[in-house]
């Protein structure tokens, strides 16, 4: 069976417990405006350009149709680029990135074997991404595969995708790390592209049949965070708190901001990190002890 991934990272420490293989895939219905993996939202394949590592060396020049030099600078039109990948091949700063690349999932699960005798009794393999959910049919194989090889299993997932996909990876023991990223439909479809409907459905549906679940909020400073949206969110964790192992705020960063602007988009949310004094502001008004709220 066929995947589109766009990297493996390996020993990875902050995508679930113990030590993880983390297999990112390519495609994403939403569009979150602070992602910090942008170049996972397109499911096609990408060329990430780095300006920054850039020493204009010419090299990527000869043969491209998609570069120029103008005013003796290189440019890069992309609307020609055929991704090719000889750009990739003759830098030598590695500027050019090909993302998106076809695996068969025995292919990844030899990838993920490698690192079994890491794992211990915690660790495992995490199906990240962009949204495995968009994959259904690969992520469930992997899920299947996993547990036949007794490596237990994280999915992270936003919850938009159809709900057998939901039903069926519930049928496995893995745990579900699920985003709760606005909870007012108005802002969640302003924010992400999609209302946040289907991702509650599923939830609900989770919560119902007793699954693993470590709920993740993603709070940006004067985005997601206003007294409204921390109200609403409180109001949630409290009512199903019997329903979730553990709520994790996943402070904002800007680490998407150089992978966006390498893949050609315009950065339109905060430009720095999230300040201590929010971060304290949120767990308070999550009433972080009695909800099983902490800082990830």
């Amino acid at each position: 069976m066929t995947a589109r991934i766009f990297d493996i990272q390996r020993f990875c420490l902050h995508d679930g417990p113990g030590i993880r293989t983390t297999v990112f895939f390519k495609g994403c219905p939403l569009h979150c405006v602070w992602c910090h993996n942008p170049e996972s939202q397109q499911i096609q394949t990408q060329l990430m350009y780095f300006e920054s590592k850039c020493v204009q060396c010419g090299l990527c020049v000869p043969n491209c149709q998609a570069r120029d030099v103008q005013g003796g600078k290189f440019s890069l039109n992309r609307t020609v680029c055929t991704l090719c990948g000889q750009c990739v091949s003759v830098c030598p700063t590695q500027a050019n990135k090909i993302i998106g690349i076809e695996m068969q999932t025995d292919e990844i699960l030899q990838q993920v074997l490698r690192d079994k005798p890491f794992f211990g009794d915690n660790g495992g393999l995490t199906l990240s991404g962009g949204e495995p959910a968009m994959q259904p049919t690969v992520a469930l194989d992997l899920i299947e595969k996993a547990e036949q090889c007794k490596i237990g299993t994280v999915l992270e997932t936003s919850g938009f995708g159809q709900t057998a996909f939901f039903e069926q990876a519930a049928k496995h023991p893995i745990l579900f790390y699920y985003d709760l990223k606005a909870l007012c439909p108005e802002k969640h479809k302003a924010l992400t592209g999609v209302d946040n409907e289907i991702t509650l459905a599923n939830l609900e549906y989770l919560f119902s049949v007793n699954s693993h679940i470590v709920l993740r909020l993603p709070l940006i400073q004067g985005v997601n965070d206003s007294d409204d949206d921390l109200r609403l969110l409180a109001e949630f964790l409290s009512k199903h708190k019997e329903h979730y192992e553990q709520a994790q705020i996943m402070k904002y960063h800007i680490l998407g901001k150089t992978k966006a602007i390498a893949i050609g988009r315009v950065w339109t949310a905060p430009n720095q990190n999230a300040p201590l004094e929010q971060v304290d502001r949120w767990l308070t008004a999550l009433n972080a002890k009695e909800n099983k709220v902490i800082l990830s």
